[in-house]
C-alpha cells in the first residue's frame, strides 16, 4: 500500500501554492538545485527553438533583464543560450544609455509579453544591438514531490520594431517517491484530462468572454502532448457559447502578434500551460499496480489588444489506473524476497549434505 504517497503528494500542492502566494509578497526567492535544473532543460529548449527560427544570424543581441530572475541566473545562460544557437551576442550592459533605459521601463512582475514600438526607438541608442531578448519568469517552485517551471521569452528588433521570435517554456521535475512525470498520453489519463479542462465549463459560461460571444484565438498550450490539452480547451471553448479560431502561427507569441497586427482576426487570446501531468503509485499488488494520476491545466483568456485579463482559471483532476507489471518489473520488486528465497534454499540443501553425512552407515 502506498495511500502515504498519494496523501504527501497532495500536501506539496498545497504547499507550493502557500509558497506561490508568499513569495509574492515577499519579493524574489533564490532559486534552489532543482529549479535550477529545470531552468537549465528550459534554456536546452530554448536553443534548440532559436536555432530553428528565422532569426537573422547577422544581427547583434542583447538580453534584457529577464523579470523573476533571481541573482540574473536565467539571463547569463540565456546570454550563452544565444552563442550555442549560432546567434550574434552583445553586452549592452556598458552603454552609458542602458542603465537611463532600464529605468524607464516599468518592470511589472509579469511583464508585456510585446514591447511597444516606443520602448523599441528608445534602446535605438544602443550602439551595436540590433535586436532585443526579453521575458519572465513566470513561476519557479518546488515541492516534496517536483519541481514546477515556467519562462516566457520573447524577441524583437529595434529597428523595425517587429517581433521576430518568442514562446513559453515549461518543464516538469518528478522527484518524489513513486512519483512518475508522464510523457505519453494513454486514453485512461486521456479521460483524466479531460475531467480537469471540463471543471472550468460553469465558470468560463458565466464570464464577460461567453457573455459577448467574443472571438478567441487559440495559441499552443505549454507543456502540452501532442496538442491534446489545447484541443480541449478549443472544445471546451465552442461548447461554453465562446467562437474559438485557429490563426497561423506555431507559438503563442506568433498568434498573439498577428492578432495585434490584425485586430479582426480576434478580440482575445487564449494562452495556458500545463501545470501538473503525473501518476503516484497508490497500491502495488502481485501483478497489477493502481497508480493515482494527477493533472492541473491553467489557462487564461486575455484582450487582443490591452492584454487585460478577462477570464483565467486553474483546472485540476485525479483518476486512477491499473496497469500489469511486466516479468521484469516483478523481478525487480520482488529481488530480496528472491534472494532470499534462493539463500534459504541453498542453506536447506546444505544442511541436508551435513545432516546426510552425518546418519550415513559407518
Amino acid at each position: 500500500m502506498k495511500n502515504s504517497s498519494c496523501y504527501i503528494f497532495r500536501l506539496s500542492r498545497i504547499v507550493s501554492l502557500a509558497c506561490a502566494l508568499l513569495t509574492g509578497v515577499s519579493g524574489l526567492h533564490a532559486f534552489d538545485d532543482p529549479e535550477r535544473q529545470a531552468i537549465r532543460d528550459i534554456l536546452t529548449d530554448v536553443q534548440a527553438s532559436l536555432q530553428i527560427s528565422s532569426v537573422p544570424k547577422d544581427l547583434n543581441i542583447s538580453v534584457l533583464p529577464i523579470g523573476g530572475d533571481e541573482n540574473a541566473y536565467v539571463e547569463g545562460l540565456l546570454k550563452n543560450t544565444v552563442t550555442q544557437a549560432g546567434l550574434s551576442y552583445v553586452e549592452a550592459g556598458s552603454s552609458p544609455f542602458w542603465s537611463a533605459l532600464l529605468e524607464e521601463m516599468e518592470w511589472n512582475e509579469r511583464k508585456s509579453d510585446l514591447l511597444d514600438p516606443a520602448t523599441l526607438t528608445a534602446f535605438g541608442k544602443l550602439q551595436g544591438t540590433q535586436l532585443l531578448i526579453y521575458g519572465n519568469v513566470h513561476e519557479a517552485t518546488s515541492t516534496a514531490s517536483g519541481t514546477f517551471v515556467e519562462i516566457e521569452l520573447h524577441l524583437a528588433s529595434i529597428e523595425t520594431k517587429s517581433h521576430l521570435w518568442g514562446d513559453v517554456f515549461v518543464q516538469r521535475l518528478y522527484t518524489g517517491d513513486n512519483i512518475q512525470g508522464i510523457v505519453r498520453l494513454n486514453p485512461r489519463i486521456r479521460e483524466v484530462l479531460r475531467k480537469a479542462v471540463f471543471a472550468g465549463s460553469d465558470s468560463l459560461k458565466s464570464s464577460p468572454v461567453a457573455a459577448s460571444g467574443m472571438t478567441v484565438a487559440i495559441t499552443p498550450v505549454s507543456g502540452d502532448i501532442d496538442g491534446y490539452v489545447t484541443a480541449l480547451l478549443e472544445e471546451l471553448m465552442a461548447s461554453s457559447g465562446v467562437s474559438p479560431v485557429r490563426l497561423a502561427g506555431t507559438t503563442p507569441a506568433e498568434i498573439l502578434a498577428s492578432v495585434r497586427g490584425t485586430p479582426a482576426n480576434a478580440q482575445a487570446v487564449m494562452m495556458g500551460s500545463v501545470r501538473e501531468l503525473s501518476r503516484v503509485l497508490d497500491k502495488d499488488r502481485l501483478q497489477t499496480d493502481e497508480y493515482e494520476i494527477n493533472t492541473e491545466v491553467q489557462v487564461r483568456i486575455q484582450d487582443a489588444t490591452t492584454g487585460a485579463i478577462l477570464w483565467s482559471k486553474t483546472m485540476a483532476a485525479v483518476g486512477l489506473e491499473e496497469e500489469e507489471a511486466t516479468s521484469w518489473e516483478l523481478l525487480n520488486r520482488y529481488k530480496m524476497e528472491i534472494v532470499i528465497a534462493v539463500a534459504a534454499l541453498v542453506v536447506l540443501l546444505l544442511l541436508a549434505k551435513v545432516f546426510g553425512a552425518m546418519v550415513r552407515p559407518r
